[in-house]
Protein backbone atom coordinates (compact mmCIF):
# COMPACT_ATOMS: atom_id res chain seq x y z
CA UNK A 1 0.00 0.00 0.00
CA UNK A 2 2.90 2.16 0.93
CA UNK A 3 4.82 1.82 -2.68
CA UNK A 4 1.18 2.40 -4.24
CA UNK A 5 1.05 5.84 -2.26
CA UNK A 6 5.07 6.79 -3.75
CA UNK A 7 3.84 6.27 -7.13
CA UNK A 8 0.81 7.95 -7.58
CA UNK A 9 0.47 11.67 -8.85
CA UNK A 10 1.29 14.55 -6.53
CA UNK A 11 -1.78 16.88 -6.13
CA UNK A 12 -1.71 20.06 -7.98
CA UNK A 13 1.04 22.11 -6.00
CA UNK A 14 4.39 21.94 -7.59
CA UNK A 15 6.53 20.01 -5.55
CA UNK A 16 6.86 17.58 -7.55
CA UNK A 17 8.97 19.47 -9.85
CA UNK A 18 11.78 20.62 -7.74
CA UNK A 19 14.19 22.68 -8.56
CA UNK A 20 17.06 21.56 -6.61
CA UNK A 21 16.03 17.71 -6.83
CA UNK A 22 15.93 17.14 -10.76
CA UNK A 23 18.93 20.37 -11.07
CA UNK A 24 22.02 17.64 -10.97
CA UNK A 25 20.36 14.89 -12.80
CA UNK A 26 19.58 17.40 -16.46
CA UNK A 27 22.88 18.98 -15.68
CA UNK A 28 24.47 15.42 -15.70
CA UNK A 29 22.90 14.82 -18.78
CA UNK A 30 23.10 18.46 -20.49
CA UNK A 31 27.49 17.87 -19.63
CA UNK A 32 27.75 14.45 -21.43
CA UNK A 33 25.31 15.04 -24.67
CA UNK A 34 26.31 18.75 -24.86
CA UNK A 35 29.54 18.71 -24.56
CA UNK A 36 29.77 22.53 -26.63
CA UNK A 37 28.25 24.04 -23.47
CA UNK A 38 30.39 25.61 -20.52
CA UNK A 39 28.66 24.66 -17.29
CA UNK A 40 27.35 27.88 -16.91
CA UNK A 41 25.68 27.61 -20.40
CA UNK A 42 23.78 24.07 -18.78
CA UNK A 43 22.97 26.06 -15.95
CA UNK A 44 21.58 28.34 -18.62
CA UNK A 45 19.56 25.86 -20.33
CA UNK A 46 18.22 24.00 -17.09
CA UNK A 47 17.08 27.42 -15.78
CA UNK A 48 15.12 27.90 -18.96
CA UNK A 49 13.77 24.63 -18.97
CA UNK A 50 12.56 24.87 -15.30
CA UNK A 51 10.95 28.12 -16.36
CA UNK A 52 9.32 26.61 -19.14
CA UNK A 53 8.04 24.25 -17.35
CA UNK A 54 6.44 25.89 -14.59
CA UNK A 55 4.88 28.31 -17.20
CA UNK A 56 3.30 25.79 -18.54
CA UNK A 57 2.05 23.63 -15.53
CA UNK A 58 0.49 27.67 -14.58
CA UNK A 59 -1.14 28.13 -17.70
CA UNK A 60 -2.83 24.82 -17.47
CA UNK A 61 -0.86 22.93 -20.56
CA UNK A 62 0.64 20.75 -18.48
CA UNK A 63 -1.57 18.73 -15.03
CA UNK A 64 0.90 19.08 -12.19
CA UNK A 65 -1.72 16.35 -11.29
CA UNK A 66 -0.32 14.09 -13.59
CA UNK A 67 3.46 15.41 -13.32
CA UNK A 68 5.34 12.48 -11.38
CA UNK A 69 8.86 12.89 -10.28
CA UNK A 70 9.91 11.08 -13.05
CA UNK A 71 7.63 12.35 -15.92
CA UNK A 72 8.92 15.87 -14.69
CA UNK A 73 12.45 15.39 -14.74
CA UNK A 74 12.16 13.35 -18.82
CA UNK A 75 10.37 16.87 -19.25
CA UNK A 76 13.13 18.83 -17.64
CA UNK A 77 15.68 16.98 -19.47
CA UNK A 78 13.97 17.21 -23.01
CA UNK A 79 13.40 20.60 -22.93
CA UNK A 80 17.29 21.92 -21.43
CA UNK A 81 18.56 19.69 -24.37
CA UNK A 82 16.27 21.87 -26.49
CA UNK A 83 17.53 24.56 -25.43
CA UNK A 84 21.49 23.45 -25.12
CA UNK A 85 20.67 23.11 -28.80
CA UNK A 86 19.19 26.22 -29.86
CA UNK A 87 22.20 27.34 -28.16
CA UNK A 88 24.79 25.75 -29.85
CA UNK A 89 22.97 26.77 -33.40
CA UNK A 90 23.47 30.43 -32.12
CA UNK A 91 26.98 29.97 -31.35
CA UNK A 92 27.50 28.40 -34.54
CA UNK A 93 25.74 30.77 -36.52
CA UNK A 94 28.38 33.84 -34.92
CA UNK A 95 31.34 31.87 -35.44
CA UNK A 96 30.42 31.95 -39.15
CA UNK A 97 30.08 36.11 -38.84
CA UNK A 98 33.75 37.36 -40.58
CA UNK A 99 35.50 39.59 -38.18
CA UNK A 100 37.99 40.96 -40.26
CA UNK A 101 37.86 44.91 -40.06
CA UNK A 102 38.19 45.95 -44.06
CA UNK A 103 35.14 43.65 -44.45
CA UNK A 104 33.14 45.59 -41.63
CA UNK A 105 34.33 49.14 -42.94
CA UNK A 106 32.39 48.13 -46.18
CA UNK A 107 29.68 47.12 -44.97
CA UNK A 108 29.56 50.45 -42.74
CA UNK A 109 28.34 52.28 -45.75
CA UNK A 110 25.09 50.72 -47.15
CA UNK A 111 24.02 53.34 -49.48
CA UNK A 112 26.06 52.37 -52.84
CA UNK A 113 28.22 55.34 -53.86
CA UNK A 114 27.22 57.83 -56.36
CA UNK A 115 29.30 56.17 -59.52
CA UNK A 116 27.43 52.29 -58.61
CA UNK A 117 24.07 54.71 -58.80
CA UNK A 118 25.16 56.29 -62.24
CA UNK A 119 26.05 53.41 -64.03
CA UNK A 120 22.83 50.86 -62.53
CA UNK A 121 20.54 53.96 -63.92
CA UNK A 122 22.05 53.60 -67.18
CA UNK A 123 21.98 50.31 -67.47
CA UNK A 124 18.17 49.83 -66.26
CA UNK A 125 18.09 52.72 -69.18
CA UNK A 126 19.51 50.58 -71.69
CA UNK A 127 17.73 47.45 -70.41
CA UNK A 128 14.08 49.76 -70.81
CA UNK A 129 15.43 50.43 -74.17
CA UNK A 130 16.12 47.17 -75.41
CA UNK A 131 12.76 45.69 -73.87
CA UNK A 132 10.90 48.27 -75.46
CA UNK A 133 12.16 48.04 -79.14
CA UNK A 134 11.34 43.82 -79.10
CA UNK A 135 8.69 42.90 -81.13
CA UNK A 136 5.29 43.07 -78.95
CA UNK A 137 4.76 39.43 -78.57
CA UNK A 138 8.33 39.40 -77.46
CA UNK A 139 8.19 42.48 -75.31
CA UNK A 140 5.00 41.01 -73.65
CA UNK A 141 6.60 37.71 -72.61
CA UNK A 142 9.48 39.21 -71.49
CA UNK A 143 7.78 41.77 -69.17
CA UNK A 144 5.35 39.01 -68.27
CA UNK A 145 8.03 36.95 -66.74
CA UNK A 146 10.80 38.83 -65.66
CA UNK A 147 8.63 42.34 -64.43
CA UNK A 148 5.55 40.65 -63.35
CA UNK A 149 7.12 37.51 -61.92
CA UNK A 150 4.11 35.49 -63.62
CA UNK A 151 4.96 31.46 -64.28
CA UNK A 152 5.21 30.38 -68.07
CA UNK A 153 2.09 28.31 -67.99
CA UNK A 154 0.27 31.70 -66.55
CA UNK A 155 2.11 33.90 -69.67
CA UNK A 156 1.15 30.79 -72.19
CA UNK A 157 -2.41 30.94 -71.01
CA UNK A 158 -2.81 35.13 -71.49
CA UNK A 159 -1.11 35.16 -74.53
CA UNK A 160 -2.92 32.27 -76.07
CA UNK A 161 0.38 30.39 -77.16
CA UNK A 162 1.98 27.10 -77.08
CA UNK A 163 5.08 26.30 -74.69
CA UNK A 164 7.46 25.80 -77.55
CA UNK A 165 6.41 29.56 -78.52
CA UNK A 166 6.79 30.78 -75.01
CA UNK A 167 10.43 29.71 -75.08
CA UNK A 168 11.03 30.80 -78.26
CA UNK A 169 10.03 34.17 -77.93
CA UNK A 170 11.78 34.18 -74.12
CA UNK A 171 15.04 32.94 -75.35
CA UNK A 172 15.65 35.11 -78.61
CA UNK A 173 14.01 38.73 -76.02
CA UNK A 174 16.62 37.68 -73.24
CA UNK A 175 19.15 37.27 -76.27
CA UNK A 176 18.43 40.76 -77.23
CA UNK A 177 18.02 43.03 -74.05
CA UNK A 178 21.89 41.04 -73.14
CA UNK A 179 23.24 42.04 -76.39
CA UNK A 180 21.61 45.76 -76.03
CA UNK A 181 22.87 45.93 -72.55
CA UNK A 182 26.78 44.50 -73.03
CA UNK A 183 26.59 47.00 -76.22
Amino acid sequence: METHAENSPRPADHSSVSYQDNRRYVLGVLSRRCRWLDPSQREDAFHDAYVVLLEKLASGALDAGDMIPARARAYLTQTAIHKALDQGKRAARRQLVSLDLDECAELSSPEPSIEERVIAREEARRLQYAVTHLPERRRRVIELRYYLGCDPQQIQARLGVSRDVYRHELERGTRAVVQAAAA
